[in-house]
C-alpha cells in the first residue's frame, strides 16, 4: 500500500511537470477524490455525489491516451519496483498457465467433483493452445528487445485498460482509478482496450477509431500490432475464472457451471473476431500481422 501511494503521487507529479493535467478521480483508500484541473488541487467527493462514466469518442480517447503515455515517458523508477511489469508478459502468462495446469492435474488425480470441472477438462486443450500461441507470438517477436525499444514512448499503463477507466469532462477525458496504474509499455493499454472492446462488441469499429486517434500523436511500430494480437490471444478471462474457482470459498455467490458455460459460448464468437484481426489491421493500417492459420475465416 505504501509503495502504491508513493508511486501514484510521484507519477502524478511527473505528469504535471510534463503538462498533462487530465488527472483521475477514484476510490482510493476509502476516500473518493478528484483533481481540480484549474488549481491542481485535490477535492474530496461527498459520498452521495454520483460519478458517471461516459462513452464519448474512441478517436478522442486514443488522442488523450497518447498524451498520457507521452507525458509518462522518462519516469524514474528502479527495475525491481513491485509495480514494474515491463518485459514480464511472458513470465506472468507462463506462471498463470502453470497454476491452471496444476488444477487440471489435481482434478485428474482426485476425479471430477463438479460440472465445472468436467467442462474445464473438456475445453482445457483449446484454451491452453490459445495461450501457447500468445506466448509463441512474444517469443517470435523477440519480446525483450521490443520492450526496450517501446519504453521510450511511455512508462505508465493500466492493468487492463477499458472504458471503465475514463470519465468525460468539459475539457475532454479524465483518466480515473489510478490505483490500477502500473509500469509497462504503452502497447499494454492499446492491447487491452482492443481486446476488451472487441470482446464486448464482437467488432473492431471502436478499436480502429481508438488506434487512429492514438496515431494522430505517433505512428505505431509494426511490432505493436503483433503485441496487441498476442494480448488478444491470451485467454485471460478463462484463466481468471479458473483462478477464482481455485479459491471458490471466497466466491460463494458464483454459479460456476453457468459461468463456464457462458464463457465457452462467448469464445465461439470470439474465435471469429480473432480470425478477422489480421485482415482488419491490413485493411485499415496497411500492416501485415502474422496470422494464426487455424483461426482464419474459411480455413
Amino acid at each position: 500500500m505504501k509503495n502504491q501511494r508513493s508511486f501514484i503521487s510521484r507519477m502524478q507529479e511527473h505528469l504535471k511537470n510534463n503538462q498533462f493535467h487530465s488527472f483521475p478521480q477514484a476510490d482510493i483508500w476509502g476516500r473518493r477524490v478528484e483533481y481540480d484541473l484549474d488549481h491542481r488541487e485535490i477535492r474530496f467527493i461527498p459520498e452521495d455525489e454520483d460519478i458517471e462514466i461516459h462513452q464519448y469518442s474512441p478517436y478522442h480517447l486514443g488522442k488523450k491516451l497518447y498524451q498520457l503515455h507521452k507525458a509518462s515517458a522518462g519516469f524514474a523508477h528502479p527495475q525491481n519496483h513491485p509495480l514494474n511489469l515491463k518485459g514480464k508478459w511472458s513470465e506472468h502468462w507462463f506462471k498463470r498457465l502453470k497454476r491452471i495446469q496444476k488444477v487440471r492435474d489435481h482434478i485428474y488425480k482426485q476425479g471430477i467433483q463438479s460440472k465445472f470441472e468436467e467442462l474445464f477438462l473438456e475445453n482445457y486443450s483449446y484454451f491452453n493452445q490459445l495461450a501457447q500461441v500468445a506466448l509463441f507470438y512474444l517469443e517470435d517477436l523477440n519480446y525483450p528487445e521490443v520492450v526496450n525499444a517501446l519504453e521510450a514512448y511511455g512508462t505508465l499503463a493500466y492493468r487492463s485498460f477499458s472504458w471503465d477507466f475514463v470519465k468525460e469532462s468539459e475539457d475532454g477525458y479524465l483518466f480515473v482509478r489510478p490505483e490500477s496504474w502500473i509500469l509497462d509499455i504503452p502497447t499494454r493499454d492499446l492491447g487491452h482496450f482492443v481486446k476488451n472492446s472487441s470482446m464486448e462488441t464482437l467488432a473492431y469499429e471502436d478499436s480502429v477509431e481508438l488506434l487512429r486517434g492514438y496515431q494522430s500523436g505517433r505512428e505505431l511500430e509494426k511490432s505493436e500490432y503483433h503485441l496487441i494480437y498476442a494480448s488478444m490471444l491470451f485467454p485471460s478471462r478463462w484463466v481468471r475464472l479458473v483462478e477464482k474457482y481455485m479459491n471458490r470459498q471466497n466466491y460463494p455467490d458464483i454459479e460456476w457451471e453457468e459461468e463456464i458455460l457462458e464463457l465457452n459460448d462467448s469464445y465461439q464468437e470470439w474465435e471469429r473476431v480473432l480470425g478477422e484481426y489480421n485482415a482488419k489491421i491490413y485493411e485499415e493500417f496497411g500492416v501485415e500481422v502474422t496470422p494464426v492459420e487455424w483461426l482464419l475465416p474459411n480455413r
